[in-house]
């Protein structure tokens, strides 16, 4: 689940990346358009922190607040081993069970909501088709 839910963001980010492109050489598209991008960039940047942790973070060492991908792999660090797993693996895949319920549920919140209806915004501006947007 947590491997579908990532590729469904990276699609989304080169959607993103796409449209930001196709915006300048849109007829009708106002500036607020631009703003609408810049937020729902921001919002998805926060949707992968909460899967993935932050990855300047990581790149410097730093502790950052447990993202749903890391209880993941405290919760399989004894695969492949004999060893019974633990209380706190056993807690961590309770919690990422929850954590990943509730950002599956919020992800397709904001993709039914934020994201269609910007989706719809392109299209009532003339925006050129970009991946990820039917046609």
């Amino acid at each position: 689940k947590r491997s579908m839910i990532s590729s469904e963001m990276g699609q989304l980010r080169d959607e993103l990346r796409s449209v930001r492109a196709t915006l300048i050489v849109t007829p009708r598209a106002e500036p607020l358009l631009h703003t609408r991008l810049d937020s729902i960039t921001v919002s998805l940047a926060t949707l992968e922190r909460r899967l993935n942790g932050d990855p300047a973070r990581s790149r410097l060492n730093q502790s950052d607040e447990m993202s749903i991908s890391s209880r993941v792999g405290t919760a399989t660090s004894t695969f492949g081993t004999r060893m019974p797993a633990t209380e706190t693996q056993r807690e961590q895949v309770e919690l990422a069970e929850v954590e990943l319920d509730a950002f599956a549920r919020d992800l397709r919140a904001f993709m039914e909501g934020d994201i269609a209806r910007f989706r719809a915004a392109l299209e009532a501006a003339g925006a050129p088709w970009t991946p990820g947007r039917g046609r």
